[in-house]
């Protein structure tokens, strides 16, 4: 997105949109009208984003994460029929409680204990894994002074600065290439908590389960 005076326009219609309550994914693609999740129906949009030019297009995908007008988007970038389109899905503003969404009282118990161990949280997309592991995170770093390392892909919610944790987060292909050996690394860097934001393949469920018989 590269028209300055179109990327602004577009960008203040989403801002204004993302202030209305169920409100949650945008679908932005040139010279379409702009379209987005209400209440879980899509909804199209008088705007039109018209760029000054069309844009290369590269063939596959992109992750990454926005932040404007004080929202945060996870973005992912693909092509359709040769075109690029944007869809980006609005972030709470907040990490919320683990009371407020639901987990259950054993389960903050057990991971406010843990000392070492394994902890899987899974689930079909949208049903709500990262706000989940952000909230118990967010739960025990408040409680705790530790060393959280985290690897995501891309980096969604962005803690506090005030905790007392400290917290390293690390987005892949912006401060790690390559995901097992960035996790191998971590194990030399004093953690207490590693966050793998996904276990793509078998090296990395390897040095995670590692991670979890030596301590972390």
């Amino acid at each position: 997105m590269e028209d300055v005076n179109e990327k602004t326009l577009l960008g203040q219609r989403i801002y204004q949109l993302s202030q209305q309550p169920g409100v949650s994914d945008f679908y932005i693609t040139p010279w379409e009208p702009l379209s987005f999740k209400h209440n879980g129906h899509l909804v199209y949009d008088t705007f039109v984003y018209q760029p000054s030019r069309a844009f290369e297009v590269v063939p596959g995908y992109k992750d990454y994460a926005i932040s404007f007008g004080g929202r945060r988007y996870r973005v992912n970038q693909l092509s359709t029929r040769g075109r690029l389109r944007w869809v980006m899905r609005l972030l709470p503003n907040k990490i919320p409680n683990p009371s407020d969404i639901g987990v259950p009282a054993g389960a903050i118990k057990a991971i406010m204990e843990a000392k070492n161990g394994l902890f899987l949280i899974c689930g079909p997309t949208g049903s709500g894994k990262s706000t989940t592991i952000a909230s118990i995170l967010k739960y025990r770093a408040d409680r705790k002074r530790e060393h959280l390392v985290t690897f995501e892909d891309p980096i969604e919610f962005l803690y506090p600065d005030t905790l007392p944790t400290l917290v390293t987060q690390r987005e892949m292909g912006e401060d790690e290439d390559n995901f097992a050996e960035a996790l191998r690394a971590s194990l030399r860097q004093a953690p207490d908590v590693i966050l793998v934001g996904e276990v793509r393949d078998g090296a990395t469920a390897e040095i995670a389960m590692q991670a979890a018989e030596t301590g972390h």
